[in-house]
């Protein structure tokens, strides 16, 4: 599967990935920005055809990707119409998930990480600092409120979302409310 995810890279194609075997018509539309053996990286659309930032999955994950069928043909419609432009991310194939750290922690940015393939967001916040194979999060709750502390074991992540609607959420209600109306 590796050897057909680096076709659509280098294409900059958007593709459907299938990676939720307990819910196969469930997908995730997007661009691939990179894999490797362990993570695969994406930059992923919302349902309106606009932008909703990183998504680091396991590879191991992907049994399926789509590409060229009618919902494309809708989404290209909708990516034309919300003007979407995608950035550009520096994503190293070598060292993805250090790389997606490295960028939300260079600009300041919001993540979501599930651990050990748990299924739900097990910490949200700001990336402090990485030291060997530990990151230290900033926790911070749905209200954007400060919660802690958290150091997590880099290889425990299962996927992390970076900038997307629901951490843009967290992100706006914290600085919200270092500046209350």
């Amino acid at each position: 599967m590796i050897s057909v995810i680096q076709k659509y890279i280098e294409e900059k194609a958007y593709v459907s990935v299938y990676t939720d075997p307990d819910n196969t018509a469930r997908f995730i539309y997007g661009r691939i920005l990179a894999v490797n053996d362990i993570y695969i990286v994406m930059q992923p659309l919302t349902l309106d055809g606009k932008e909703d930032g990183i998504l680091l999955k396991l590879t191991e994950d992907v049994f399926r990707v789509d590409t060229g069928g009618e919902y494309e043909v809708k989404m290209q419609k909708l990516i034309v119409h919300a003007n979407t432009i995608l950035p550009d991310f520096p994503i190293e194939n070598t060292n993805i998930i250090e790389s997606v750290i490295l960028y939300a922690k260079q600009n300041s940015k919001v993540l979501s990480i599930e651990l050990e393939k748990s299924g739900i967001d097990n910490i949200i916040g700001i990336v402090e600092k990485v030291e060997d194979d530990v990151v230290t999060i900033e926790v911070l709750d749905e209200y954007g409120q400060h919660d802690g502390i958290a150091h997590v074991k880099i290889s425990s992540i299962s996927q992390i979302s970076c900038d997307g609607e629901n951490e843009k959420i967290v992100w706006t209600l914290n600085q919200a409310s270092a500046h209350p109306l």
